[in-house]
C-alpha cells in the first residue's frame, strides 16, 4: 500500500494535448480572398457579355403606364428573341432614362411603341430614335394606345376599311388621349368621301381636341378647300373668341388661302377684328 501510494503520488502529471491556435485573422483573409475571386468572375463575365453584344442593334417593343414594361426584345437582323437577363436589364435602364421625356412631349399618360437600341464599345448603349431630335422620330416610337383602327384608316384614306370598322361596331366619336377623333384624322386623307361618310354616321363636327383644334381648323390650316366647303355646308363653326380658331383664320389669311377664307366667312363668328 505504501509503495502504491508513493508511486501514485509521485508520478509526474502529464500535460494535456493542446492544438496550436491559428491566428484569428486567417478566416478574415479567406473570406476576403473568396469575395475578390467572386467579384473578378462576375466582372469577367460582364466584360465578355459586353463584348458579345458590342456593335449589335436590338428591336424593343414596350408599353408605358407610369413605368416601362418591355414586351419583346429581338435581334434586328435575325429576328431572334433575346432573353439574356443582363442585356434586358441594360435596355431597361436606358429606357427608364430616355423615354419619360419623349412620352411627356407627346402629351401622353400611357403609351406603347417600338425603338432600336445600339450597343457601343465599353458597354454604352443608345436608343437610335432619340439621336436626331423630334424630326428624326418615327411614328412607331411613341404611340397612343387609345388611337383606334378607325382613326388610322380615316387618316390613311381607306374608305372601305372605315366602312367595315363602323359596321363592326367601332365608335365614330371615340377619342384618343389627345382628344382626336376619326373625323379630325380624315382631314389628312384629302378624301371628302371619308369625311361625308363619318358625318353621315353621326361624327361630332365641332368636337375639339386638347389643343382646341376641330376638323374645320385642321382643314383650314392645311388649305383644303373641298374639306372646308363640306364641313361648312354640314354645320361646322369657326368662333374667333376661341384662341385656336382665331389663330387658324389669321394663318389662312397670311398664307393667302382666299377660297378657304371665302367659305369660312359664311360660318365665322366674332372674327370681325381679324385682318
Amino acid at each position: 500500500m505504501i509503495l502504491f501510494r508513493r508511486v501514485f503520488h509521485c508520478a509526474p502529471d502529464r500535460a494535456p494535448n493542446r492544438v496550436p491556435r491559428r491566428p484569428r485573422f486567417l478566416w478574415v483573409r479567406l473570406i476576403l480572398l473568396a469575395t475578390i475571386t467572386w467579384v473578378s468572375l462576375v466582372t469577367l463575365h460582364a466584360c465578355r457579355s459586353q463584348a458579345k453584344w458590342e456593335g449589335k442593334t436590338l428591336t424593343v417593343e414596350y408599353a408605358w403606364d407610369s413605368g416601362i414594361q418591355m414586351l419583346r426584345v429581338r435581334d434586328t437582323v435575325s429576328d431572334r428573341e433575346i432573353t439574356d437577363p443582363a442585356v434586358r436589364a441594360r435596355i431597361l435602364e436606358e429606357a427608364k432614362r430616355e423615354l419619360p421625356g419623349w412620352i411627356e412631349l407627346s402629351k401622353l399618360r400611357r403609351a406603347k411603341g417600338t425603338f432600336h437600341i445600339h450597343f457601343l464599345p465599353g458597354g454604352a448603349v443608345e436608343i437610335l430614335e432619340t439621336k436626331h431630335g423630334i424630326e428624326g422620330v418615327g411614328s412607331e416610337f411613341v404611340e397612343d394606345p387609345d388611337t383606334t383602327a378607325l382613326m388610322l384608316s380615316a387618316h390613311e384614306g381607306r374608305l372601305d376599311r372605315v366602312r367595315d370598322l363602323i359596321d363592326g361596331g367601332q365608335s365614330v366619336n371615340a377619342r384618343n388621349q389627345q382628344g382626336n377623333t376619326a373625323l379630325m384624322a380624315a382631314g389628312s386623307s384629302h378624301q371628302v368621301d371619308i369625311l361625308r361618310f363619318l358625318l353621315d354616321q353621326g361624327a361630332d363636327i365641332n368636337a375639339r381636341n386638347v389643343d382646341g383644334e376641330t376638323a374645320l381648323t385642321l382643314s383650314i390650316f392645311s388649305g383644303q378647300v373641298a374639306m372646308v366647303n363640306e364641313l361648312v355646308k354640314r354645320g361646322a363653326i369657326l368662333d374667333c373668341a376661341n384662341p385656336t380658331d382665331r389663330a387658324t383664320l389669321l394663318t389662312a389669311r397670311q398664307r393667302g388661302y382666299k377660297k378657304v377664307i371665302r367659305s369660312v366667312n359664311r360660318v365665322a363668328v366674332n372674327c370681325e377684328s381679324i385682318h
